[in-house]
């Protein structure tokens, strides 16, 4: 039996992939919501950490409480609200200056050392592009100036993470256990948006006992003492002219004479002579 031609049939199938310009694109979009995802956390970390600070410097009573959200001011305002920090027997004082102070310092020292990186890299390069030779020293110095680059960026690192670390941990012992602010503030170091959530959720509380702020007490108002002139038998009104011995109000006689119900002869201040005209049945006749 044979095969008939008609059920052999060839099938050519084009598959048709992604071009480089849609890869490129999709790349570049992955890319710039990374970055719209980086900038809004830094924003948000950025807002609420600054709220949390300036209330907690309000409550310190510090006369600066908007410095929260100035840049590189407000981690001096941070310092200031840890107080200074004791480790075993060392004290670092003012740890807000430290705060500032640090990066300042990490700055000048590594804009320098990446000026000698680069000129000596510079220098390596031309010199092997010349093939002159004479390039081993300067490669050599480059390779240990990267390393030396490296370690100090590392020291920087762990100092100002130590630095930062103390600091919330002095902040959050002032409303929670010891234990509880270790964690808080390891953790608010390695991850983001924990130590502004952390700051915004003590920023109102309590203070452990022992842990208020040492605020100036405010002089107590003390109200003033109203004359007690309600007795008149006893009292004379302040609002009535001192009374001289020729001008003395009988009082006594006013209130037998009112409760017997008689007219009484009193003496005003101005020397003359009256009755009581207050009840007309006993005016004189």
């Amino acid at each position: 039996m044979g095969y008939n031609e008609d059920y052999f049939r060839e099938y050519a199938y084009e598959y048709v992939g992604p071009s480089e310009e849609s890869i490129i694109m999709t790349i570049f979009l992955i890319y710039l919501a990374a970055i719209l995802i980086v900038l809004v956390v830094k924003l948000v970390n950025y807002l609420l950490k600054a709220f949390a600070m300036h209330r907690m410097a309000q409550r310190e009573g510090m006369e600066y409480p908007w410095l929260a959200f100035i840049p590189f001011a407000r981690y001096y305002l941070q310092g200031e609200l840890s107080g200074d920090i004791k480790f075993q027997k060392r004290t670092v004082r003012s740890p807000g200056i430290w705060m500032i102070v640090l990066p300042i310092m990490k700055n000048l020292v590594f804009g320098v050392l990446g000026a000698v990186l680069w000129g000596i890299g510079m220098g390596t390069v031309i010199a092997i592009g010349t093939a002159g030779g004479g390039y081993g020293f300067a490669l050599v110095m480059l390779i240990f100036l990267i390393v030396v680059f490296c370690l100090l960026a590392l020291a920087y690192t762990a100092v100002y993470k130590v630095l930062c670390v103390l600091v919330d941990y002095q902040i959050f012992h002032k409303f929670t256990t010891e234990t509880t602010a270790i964690v808080h503030s390891i953790l608010s170091v390695t991850v983001p948006l924990y130590e502004a959530i952390c700051l915004l959720v003590y920023r109102n509380k309590s203070y452990n006992a022992g842990m208020e702020p040492d605020l100036p007490k405010t002089p107590e108002i003390i109200p003033p003492i109203l004359p007690l002139d309600h007795d008149e038998n006893n009292f004379v009104r302040h609002d009535e002219p001192e009374n001289t011995s020729d001008q003395k109000v009988d009082h006594v006689n006013e209130q037998e004479a009112q409760t017997e119900n008689i007219p009484y002869v009193y003496q005003d201040f101005t020397g003359e002579e009256g009755y009581d005209t207050s009840s007309t049945d006993n005016k004189p006749e």
